[in-house]
């Protein structure tokens, strides 16, 4: 499960294709199997959520305020 979470990593860090994956990395089909069952079974949402919090407890810790954006600018 390693490799393949660090290829999904490398997917959204670099914002490109999963079919374009440096080599080393399993084979796309693979990593896409593996993440629509992450996906289905609510793990992608977890890991997102987890990772949010971390991020906005470091905001909070270093003392940073956090602007909420709410909606379109003038509307």
């Amino acid at each position: 499960m390693g490799p393949g979470v660090d290829a999904i990593l490398c997917v959204v860090r670099t914002g490109g294709a999963s079919r374009r994956l440096p080599k080393g990395f399993a084979p796309w089909p693979t990593l896409h199997w593996y993440f629509t069952w992450w996906h289905g079974d609510g793990s992608v949402e977890r890991i997102h959520d987890g990772l949010f919090a971390l991020w906005r407890y470091s905001f909070v810790r270093l003392g940073l305020r956090l602007v909420e954006r709410r909606g379109a600018a003038g509307a």
